[in-house]
């Protein structure tokens, strides 16, 4: 992994969590970007108690600061989890494609049979492209009709 960067972050993404499954945890990403706003849709192990390799991380909001990853190159990490490192967004498409990193994809659907996100390099690239910078907050939350979020 490369160094972690220490400038102050300058974009605001929220993931709203939409549905805990006992197989996996769903949601949206949600960037505000000057252009345009830009949603992508997130795939997650299910929550296990925050377990290292096996849980995805609890809600709350985060630094994110890009990284050098041998395996996935230029992508992002989230930083502050309480007990965890190295949580990266990077491609895949089932939950059990992660070991508590979060995954984007344009869209819902099924791979293999099994309830999945789709097209995730198109949704990597398009995250990065929007994010453009060295660090963002990420405001991690579980969806509800009041949060005032919007598709």
């Amino acid at each position: 992994m490369g160094q972690p960067t220490t400038a102050k972050p300058t974009r605001k993404v929220t993931l709203l969590r939409r549905a805990y499954m006992a197989f996996g945890t769903f949601g949206e990403l949600l960037i505000a970007s000057p252009n345009g706003n830009v949603r992508l849709v997130t795939v997650e192990r299910p929550w296990e108690s925050n377990r290292k390799f096996l849980s995805c991380i609890p809600e709350g909001v985060y630094i994110c600061r890009k990284r050098i990853s041998g395996r996935f190159g230029i992508t992002y990490e989230v930083t502050q989890v309480p007990g965890r490192s190295h949580i990266l967004f990077h491609v895949g498409n089932r939950p059990e494609d992660f070991q508590g990193c979060i995954g984007l994809g344009m869209r819902f659907g099924y791979v293999d049979g099994v309830w999945a996100v789709r097209e995730s390099r198109l949704a990597i690239n398009e995250f990065k492209e929007a994010i453009f910078s060295e660090t963002f907050t990420l405001k991690l939350k579980q969806y509800t009709p009041t949060s005032g979020e919007t598709q």
